[in-house]
């Protein structure tokens, strides 16, 4: 799946839901429900943390 690259679910991830690559970089599991299929962005790895939506 995903061509076989590591960064492959990185790269599907952030094209399916529209994400910043500075908020996918700052992503942690902690923050990923697989089962509820719900991923929660608190922060960036931007200057400052800054998230494209509050």
């Amino acid at each position: 799946m995903y061509g076989g690259h590591r960064l492959g679910p990185y790269v599907v991830l952030g094209l399916l839901v529209g994400m910043r690559t500075e908020e996918l970089r700052a992503l942690g599991w902690d923050r990923v429900d697989l089962e509820n299929r719900t991923v929660v962005v608190t922060r960036s790895a931007r200057f400052g943390g800054d998230t494209k939506t509050a």
